[in-house]
């Protein structure tokens, strides 16, 4: 609910200390790309990013899951694809090419990697090269291994 009552019936609302629409913290579900890829502030993005979800960013802008095994689920990302998913008035504007300049780069495709932390069972998605073509290919590249030599006998 709100963090502070105001006079005349107005009501504040904060998450992670930072002063909110109501929507943010009541109902998360109504946060769109849009709104994300318009925050100018990064700290509020991320309070986007992390109350809408990550994944659910990932499939609103068009991401499509390549394959999932026991390692995690790997997703990709077409720049043409997340530009299609935005408001026409987005579409338009710079702050979209800014914002999809940071996120893509220089190229037109960008993968991540889903997996769950087993010690907390949190998800995270986690950036992978492009080149990559298998969860497990993945999760070994962010230890800095090869596929081939990740082999853990326990994960903690």
């Amino acid at each position: 609910g709100p963090a502070i009552y105001l006079r005349d019936n107005q009501v504040a609302y904060f998450w992670e200390g930072m002063h909110v629409p109501e929507h943010i913290v009541m109902n998360p579900k109504k946060i769109t790309p849009d709104e994300v890829i318009a925050a100018d502030n990064v700290e509020y993005r991320r309070i986007l990013l992390e109350r809408m979800g990550i994944g659910n960013f990932i499939t609103k802008i068009g991401g499509e899951q390549e394959e999932k095994d026991k390692w995690g689920t790997l997703w990709s990302v077409w720049r043409d694809n997340a530009a299609r998913q935005l408001s026409p008035a987005s579409r338009t504007s710079s702050r979209e090419n800014e914002v999809l300049d940071r996120i893509f780069g220089q190229t037109s495709l960008i993968k991540f990697v889903q997996v769950k932390d087993s010690s907390t069972d949190r998800e995270y998605f986690l950036q992978i090269p492009s080149t990559i073509h298998t969860p497990k290919q993945a999760v070994a590249w962010s230890f800095n291994l090869k596929e081939e030599a990740y082999n853990p006998s326990k994960e903690t």
